[in-house]
């Protein structure tokens, strides 16, 4: 499963939820899916990152 399709179903949940609750729980759920889009987010920046270190790692390592 590709990150996009994480994404995807987050935001398809996201907007599907806020159009079927009302007043403050609608706030309240798009609050809770800001706080986990954030989450991926710094996740996937965490994974990229430690990609990167290993990667250069490797080059240096080889010379």
């Amino acid at each position: 499963m590709n990150y996009w399709d994480i994404a995807a179903a987050l935001l398809n949940l996201l907007f599907s939820s806020i159009i079927r609750l009302s007043g403050d729980q609608a706030y309240a759920v798009l609050v809770s899916f800001t706080f986990a889009m954030t989450c991926v987010s710094l996740y996937l920046i965490a994974n990229t990152a430690i990609m990167l270190l290993y990667g250069f790692r490797d080059l240096r390592t080889e010379r």
